[in-house]
């Protein structure tokens, strides 16, 4: 037996109707979904590496210009280096380095990137009320010692912003996969089987609550 799909000229056998996975990869490998998904990709890289470069460059010509927090500049340069060099080491294939020794050095930037991610939190939002990215003396020519540069401000301010709607984004993500799971195998009937031998867990679980009631 087969399904026809009219709009791309596929067709596809009727037994993988229920196997969404196989059938959604066979529709979009005969739509052209991977050359998609490859550009996306690459435009993702590109946009993630620019904004390492961006971070990179305004905290090196902003050291010294934040007297609010010295350490903002250098927060700046140390996020872009760790994700710049996680995303080359992610996406290009080193044949003479050995797997384990690039494993460890993924795991190690992983960790000392989660670590500047929550400082950086720490120096952006702490001085958040207060700072002054426009005056850099006060009355009398005096440092105004909650001056902090504007781009070297906002662009860290960004750069955080972005990476939380990012981890909020997986967090969703995970929670939406780990709901579907839990409603395929509760509710989906196990197929190939005859109509009196299809049960679901869900079904099995109710007839034994109402049996162990029925005996007391």
């Amino acid at each position: 037996a087969v399904l026809s799909t009219q709009s791309t000229g596929t067709h596809v056998p009727l037994n993988l109707r229920y196997n969404m996975p196989g059938y959604v990869k066979l529709l979009r490998g005969a739509q052209g979904g991977s050359v998609f998904g490859a550009s996306l990709k690459c435009g993702l890289m590109i946009l993630v590496f620019l904004v390492d470069v961006v971070q990179i460059v305004i905290g090196g010509l902003g050291i010294g210009n934040c007297p609010a927090c010295t350490h903002l500049p250098v927060y700046l340069i140390l996020a872009g280096a760790v994700t710049g060099i996680l995303l080359l080491i992610e996406n290009l294939k080193c044949r003479c380095c050995n797997a384990v020794v690039l494993a460890g050095l993924r795991s190690a930037l992983t960790l000392a990137g989660m670590g500047i991610f929550v400082t950086g939190t720490i120096f952006v939002f702490g001085i958040f009320s207060t700072v002054d990215t426009e005056d850099k003396t006060i009355r009398g020519g005096l440092e105004n010692k909650n001056y902090c540069d504007f781009w070297v401000f906002w662009i860290a301010f960004v750069c955080l912003c972005i990476n939380y709607m990012f981890v909020l984004g997986i967090f969703l993500v995970c929670l939406v996969f780990c709901f579907a799971v839990i409603v395929r195998t509760y509710t989906v009937p196990r197929f190939n089987m005859s109509p009196d031998e299809e049960r679901t867990p869900l079904r099995d679980t109710l007839k034994s609550v109402a049996g162990s009631s029925s005996g007391m």
